[in-house]
């Protein structure tokens, strides 16, 4: 069973930052979306640090470390091959933040465990 590439079904939002539990929640959002007939939306989030008496390089790019994570991170949960109608999306802003905003319009939400 393959998903319809519709933008109206809600998808799984996965939380990712790269850490082996939320390429776990990647591959149980695999597993679920055929039963749910729902796209995975791999979610990252960045922001800027704000730190007294430090200098932030302006060569950093925050966004796009956070989309290299992201991408990353889809390709070791799927080994290569990501799931038709994955879809992974960067957004400015605390991780909790971000997805509270996500789920909004989600079946489901997957995050990874810390600790």
């Amino acid at each position: 069973m393959t998903v319809e590439q519709t933008p109206d079904l809600p998808a799984i939002v996965v939380g990712v930052d790269g850490s082996a539990p939320s390429i776990l929640a990647l591959r149980w959002a695999r597993a679920l979306a055929p039963l749910l007939n729902a796209p995975i939306r791999a979610v990252s989030s960045w922001q800027f640090q704000i730190a007294f008496g430090t200098f932030t390089p302006v060569i950093w790019n925050p966004e796009e470390d956070a989309r290299k994570v992201c991408a990353e991170a889809v390709a070791k949960a799927f080994e290569g091959a990501a799931p038709a109608g994955l879809e992974m999306v960067v957004s400015q802003g605390p991780a909790a933040k971000v997805l509270v905003e996500e789920s909004k319009t989600a079946q489901m939400v997957i995050v990874g465990r810390r600790g």
